[in-house]
């Protein structure tokens, strides 16, 4: 068995070789320079922009605490959000070992649970390994938190679980599923804690309420400005539970095999899975909602794979065979849905040169950037951050995502552009009839207001100002 855990770990590892990569390289990937903007105005007093701006923030403050507050001593807040969540993805598989050795799950148990979590996001999910982006802090939290909860035997330990998940709450708001587990099993296997729990979250989230309402106008306006939801945005978010398809079939099969026995552990990832799926329902119709919202579903999955690998002795004399079969199809699953990108990059010298020359032309629109004078108006957000330019406007919500237009009058931006405003107008790709259906006018106002594209890489286009302007 330790030969098949050793195999698991190993393609594990392999699979983590991209992420860790990419983490080096200047790269635009998604959330990444919106996140930097708001991590930048972190003590100015800015963090959440006044009604009428061309960009929100519908997040939580913690990460920009943290990130705008390395930015302070000189960081850079994207590569120190990377480091950062890619030690919180760590955290987060740790945490999972965690929750299962607590629930009295066996050491190889807890690794195979914890692998499965990795595995599978590293696989399948890997674009979000490593993104400077706070859900992966706010998972650790809360799954710390839990971990803390299920051997918990005082009031104290209930009361330390219940604020670590508030503070993971205040990370990111969307990890809703093990809170939601926790609650639910408090009520069922440990009333007596209950009230602690409850009472030391009220105390500290109130608290962290009314502190973050003191020190920030406009934290309403922009955490509930309107989502767009969109059919087929939910239809492809539902698709993601293919992801974790095989640990929740695992784990299905021997719940149902047991079902007669009285098993609080069990009934824990059963809660924690219910909610998982709870959350993408809820969230997952969202326009600009992605894979992310199925990491709930994954971490309850894994937790259950875990606890599944032990009671497997009960069901089967063959307990061992049937653990290097989990191992098997739990390898093709994710063998079968990885990118040739995520597995090539330590023997494919092409995969590296096409992640750098990606990087060579970041670089370079950087460097332009920096000659840029007054604000820009971006789709590459990362870019025009690391060329010292505060976002004004996040034109790639407005343009390409389409979140921000339907609620907003447009034609101030427009005007602005028309006008030549902003130091340069920066677009992925050019102006074009499919994409301006979501801004429509783009391409007259660019071209009352801008000279002719400057093309780099093929892929970014930079609108200068006319020299008449």
């Amino acid at each position: 068995m330790r030969a098949a855990l050793a195999v698991l770990a190993a393609a594990t590892l392999w699979l983590l070789i991209t992420p860790l990569y990419r983490m080096g390289l200047w790269l635009e990937q998604p959330n990444e320079g919106w996140n930097a903007t708001h991590a930048l105005n972190a003590f100015s007093g800015g963090l959440y922009p006044p009604p009428g701006s061309f960009i929100i923030n519908n997040y939580p403050p913690l990460w920009f605490y943290l990130t705008g507050g390395l930015a302070r001593l000189g960081a850079d807040p994207i590569f120190a959000g990377r480091v950062i969540a890619f030690l919180s993805f760590i955290a987060t598989a740790v945490a999972i070992f965690a929750i299962l050795r607590r629930l009295k799950a066996s050491v190889s148990a807890a690794i195979a649970g914890a692998l499965c979590f990795v595995l599978i996001l590293a696989g399948l999910l890997a674009s979000y390994i490593g993104l400077s982006e706070p859900q992966m802090l706010a998972h650790a939290l809360v799954a710390f938190g839990a971990a803390v909860l299920v051997r918990a035997d005082n009031a104290r330990t209930a009361a330390l679980a219940a604020v670590l998940t508030v503070i993971g709450l205040f990370t990111k708001h969307v990890v809703i599923a093990l809170p939601l587990a926790s609650l639910a099993w408090l009520l069922i296997y440990r009333r007596h804690l209950l009230l602690p729990w409850l009472v030391a979250g009220a105390v500290s989230g109130f608290a962290s309420l009314g502190a973050w309402l003191a020190l920030h106008a406009n934290v309403m306006s922009n955490m509930l400005f309107p989502r767009v939801f969109a059919l087929p945005t939910f239809g492809k978010n539902l698709a993601l539970i293919t992801k974790a398809l095989v640990p929740l079939a695992i784990y299905g099969a021997v719940a149902w095999r047991r079902r007669a026995v009285r098993d609080e552990a069990m009934m824990f990832a059963a809660l924690a899975i219910a909610a998982g799926l709870l959350a993408l329902l809820i969230f997952g119709g969202a326009q600009g909602v992605s894979i992310n919202v199925v990491f709930d579903l994954i971490i309850a999955a894994s937790i259950g794979l875990g606890l599944a690998w032990d009671r497997i002795e009960a069901l089967s004399a063959q307990a061992n065979g049937w653990r290097v079969a989990i191992i098997a199809v739990l390898l093709i699953r994710v063998g079968s849905g990885v990118p040739y990108a995520n597995v090539a990059l330590a023997f494919d010298a092409r995969e590296r040169a096409r992640l750098q020359e990606q990087s060579s032309v970041l670089v370079a629109l950087r460097d332009r950037l920096k000659q840029v004078k007054g604000p820009v108006a971006c789709e590459a957000l990362s870019a025009c951050i690391w060329a010292g330019h505060r976002n004004e406007v996040d034109l790639w919500k407005l343009h390409f995502e389409t979140t921000l237009g339907p609620f907003m009058d447009t034609r101030v931006v427009l005007q602005g552009i028309t006008e030549g405003h902003f130091g340069a107008v920066v677009l992925f790709g050019r102006s074009n009839p499919v994409l301006d259906r979501q801004l429509p006018g783009l391409a007259t106002a660019l071209t009352a207001g801008y000279a002719a594209p400057e093309v780099l890489g093929g892929v970014v286009s930079l609108f200068p100002p006319k020299k008449s302007r």
